[in-house]
Formats: structure tokens, C-alpha cells, sequence
């Protein structure tokens, strides 16, 4: 159906066994993709694996988008860190106390740092570049931090 038809796909497994339900949600990125999806279901053209696949079309999406193109947190601290255990990591270095100003920009989907201490700086992430996105304590304190990895 071509790129970027697909954004995010959410398989439902059993809680307990952690094995696949037998079912899942996909999100397109558009409407068009979602209908042709769902006309080669219909005509028992979509398989996976020797297993025709059904569809039913949602309005509910698995991501709500957000209800603005762009969010801003001001004064915020940065830290370079080496996870250390899959929940904790270690800082190696940290921006000047309230220096950091993070913008994420959903309609260009970047996410955007400004340094302002001791020089001006900006880093720019597209949003396919993150690898992921987790909530970490930093070694030795009480602090929780979002940890972003990006390829």
C-alpha cells in the first residue's frame, strides 16, 4: 500500500502468558490507506502468515493525536546519561540548571532541545529517530526522567 501507510500497530496479548490474542489494531496514517486495507480484507486478499485477516474500521484512534501542533516546556534541565539497569540511569552530563527549552512539533514531527547555557545550542530529533521512550530514576537520587534513545 506504500510508505508510511502504517504508523503504529498494537497487538492485544493475554496478561498472564504474555501469548497474542489472536487480534490487534493497526493505525494508518491516512483514511485512504485504512479503506484499501479494509476492501482487500473483504475480498479475502489480506493474509499473514497462511491466516486471512479480518478488518472492521474504528473511529477511536490507539494514539489520540494531540489537540495542538505544538508543545513547549521551558526551564527545564538536560542530562547525557548511560542507562545502568533497565529502570535507572547514570549522568554523565547536565545542562545548566532551567537552560533547556524542549519543543515538540507534532505537524513536522520533530522533537526540538534549545540549550541557552553557556552558548546557544539545538538538537533536532525527527520522531521516527527515536528509538523509544522511557521513565527511568536517576542513579543515586529520587529524580525520574524521561529517558529518549534515538538511532
Amino acid at each position: 500500500m506504500g510508505k508510511d501507510t502504517v504508523t503504529l500497530v498494537e497487538i492485544k496479548v493475554n496478561k498472564n502468558s504474555f501469548r497474542p490474542k489472536g487480534y490487534g489494531f493497526v493505525h494508518f496514517g491516512n483514511e485512504e490507506a485504512a479503506e484499501k486495507c479494509a476492501v482487500l480484507a473483504e475480498n479475502g486478499r489480506l493474509v499473514l502468515l497462511n491466516s486471512v485477516l479480518k478488518v472492521s474500521l474504528a473511529e477511536r484512534a490507539i494514539v489520540q493525536r494531540p489537540q495542538h501542533n505544538m508543545l513547549q516546556l521551558e526551564n527545564a534541565a538536560l542530562h547525557m546519561c548511560c542507562l545502568m539497569r533497565p529502570d535507572t540511569a547514570s549522568i554523565l552530563w547536565s545542562s545548566s540548571s532551567n537552560a533547556v527549552t524542549a519543543e515538540l512539533d507534532f505537524s513536522n514531527r520533530h522533537l526540538r532541545l534549545l540549550l541557552s547555557a553557556p552558548r546557544d545550542y539545538k538538537m533536532d530529533f525527527r520522531f521516527q529517530d527515536i528509538y523509544s521512550i522511557e521513565d527511568v530514576t536517576v542513579c543515586g537520587t529520587r529524580t525520574r526522567a524521561l529517558l529518549l534513545q534515538v538511532s
